[in-house]
């Protein structure tokens, strides 16, 4: 009888580890992100690790070089690119940012499999560039079966890439499909800043329904500008999120706002320490 729980448990804390190999882009040996297999192996430098980070301290980059995009796939080689991923799920989610220099774009697959049958896929796709971190979700469908293995690449597309374009990546997960279950609200929308109060890091996340022309800023109470974020880029419809460095600032409450198109939304800040 006190061997069922053991096994019970074990089974559960191994169900629990299968993940995605090495998600939020923090380790690498070599100049490569462990767990994934890169543009590296064709053409060095297409994938580079990157500072510029959605959270933590680093990010994968794929850049053009030679006329060749960078991409990064999970497994150990081109050849093997599964990791066990027991259950089916709903969408991969994660953040990127895009340098479009004549047309490239980012390309996400997901692929799932159940023994050595297909199980289920999911891409998500975009050539519009974005200088802040845009959420994408690549929502899975055609899934029939319980899913056992997985398969995941990002690449920077574009025939032939030019010099500078790039997409850097950050933080993948499973989770709930971005683009139906949860859709982008059909009105401009500011969400609640995290952590309130911040002391060194907090994050301004925001949604918008269409195009639209858009500034981000942080003020103190009189009104002055401390720091624009934002000075009248053009986003496209989506989620975004733009991390903001407050450790220079003084204890005290401080305003964030973003404006889409002329018309202004804002927020208060705590700087705590």
């Amino acid at each position: 009888m006190k061997i069922i729980p053991t096994v019970l448990l074990t089974l559960i804390t191994v169900a629990s580890i299968a993940q995605i190999p090495n998600p939020s882009f923090e380790n690498w040996t070599s100049g490569n992100p462990n767990g994934w297999t890169d543009g590296n192996s064709f053409l060095p430098g297409t994938t580079t690790e990157s500072n510029n980070a959605h959270a933590g301290a680093h990010a994968c980059s794929l850049n053009s070089s030679g006329g060749m995009g960078g991409f990064v796939q999970t497994g150990t080689s081109i050849y093997d690119t599964y990791f066990s991923q027991p259950g089916n799920f709903v969408a991969l989610n994660g953040w990127y940012i895009l340098n479009s220099v004549s047309g490239e774009g980012i390309y996400v697959s997901v692929q799932n499999k159940s023994g050595n049958s297909s199980n289920g896929s999911g891409n998500y796709q975009s050539t519009s560039s974005t200088a802040v971190y845009k959420q994408f979700s690549a929502c899975m469908t055609g899934e029939t079966a319980t899913t056992d293995s997985t398969s995941i690449s990002i690449t920077l597309t574009g025939s032939p890439t030019h010099t500078g374009a790039y997409v850097i990546v950050d933080d993948l997960s499973f989770g709930s499909c971005v683009n139906a279950v949860e859709a982008i609200p059909d009105r401009v929308t500011l969400e609640s800043s995290y952590p309130n109060p911040a002391s060194t890091i907090f994050n301004i996340i925001y949604s918008i329904p269409t195009s639209g022309i858009v500034s981000v800023g942080l003020f103190d109470l009189s009104g002055r500008k401390l720091e624009t974020l934002l000075n009248g880029i053009k986003q496209t419809s989506g989620r975004y999120k733009i991390p903001v460095d407050v450790s220079a600032l003084a204890n005290g409450i401080y305003i964030y706002s973003i404006t889409v198109d002329g018309e202004t939304f804002s927020q208060k800040l705590s700087v705590i320490r």
